[in-house]
């Protein structure tokens, strides 16, 4: 019997990156969403990245879904895996999501994974078999605010130099031309950019 999720990663993604968003609004941030492409994901193994302008900081989270059959797991890839690990600010944001009648709590069933970890196949629900194991939203929100979570960046030149750590500069390029130019903007207020994937504008 083959394997199969519990909701697709598309529902569950867009369902925790939309109140990730709300709650970021909520807490005084401005945040503004810029598309990603499947190609520039390829270089940049994340679904979204956020960047915290009156602190020039970012993070950037690669979604999982819930897949069921003998044990609740979420699958890994090993090359986006490997890819994930030169990026030490993303990090895999599992859903537990199950029903779609959970969807408005969706922020509350997300784990939230460092990459840092040898490859595995598959985290298991119940027991992940590494540390430090994984935070919860509100945990991971204040890592990020007291600096624990996410990159540091001093200027302009640091933020690029941090995108393009992928392997193919050519195609992040645009992407990042676009972030900069959301940054040039009165860099004293708070703002977050959001690059998300293109599935979302399918």
């Amino acid at each position: 019997m083959p394997e199969a999720t519990y909701l697709c990663e598309r529902k569950s993604e867009y369902w925790t990156s939309c109140q990730i968003e709300k709650f970021l609004l909520d807490a005084g941030y401005s945040v503004t969403a810029i598309p990603m492409s499947q190609a520039v994901e390829h270089d940049i193994p994340s679904d979204f990245i956020y960047v915290d302008r009156s602190r020039i900081k970012i993070f950037g989270l690669q979604y999982k879904a819930l897949y069921h059959n003998s044990r609740d797991h979420w699958k890994l890839d090993e090359h986006q895996h490997n890819e994930l690990q030169r990026f030490p600010w993303m990090y895999y944001c599992t859903s537990e999501l199950k029903r779609i009648g959970d969807s408005a709590a969706a922020l509350s069933f997300a784990r939230f994974y460092p990459s840092g970890f040898p490859y595995q196949k598959r985290l298991n629900f119940r027991h992940a078999p590494f540390k430090p194991g994984y935070r919860r939203w509100p945990a991971f929100f204040q890592g990020f605010r007291a600096c624990k979570i996410g990159h540091k960046i001093t200027d302009m030149k640091a933020f690029m130099e941090t995108l393009r750590q992928c392997r193919d500069l050519r195609r992040v390029d645009a992407l990042i031309r676009q972030i900069v130019d959301v940054f040039l903007v009165d860099l004293d207020s708070k703002k977050v950019v959001i690059a998300q994937s293109s599935r979302f504008s399918q």
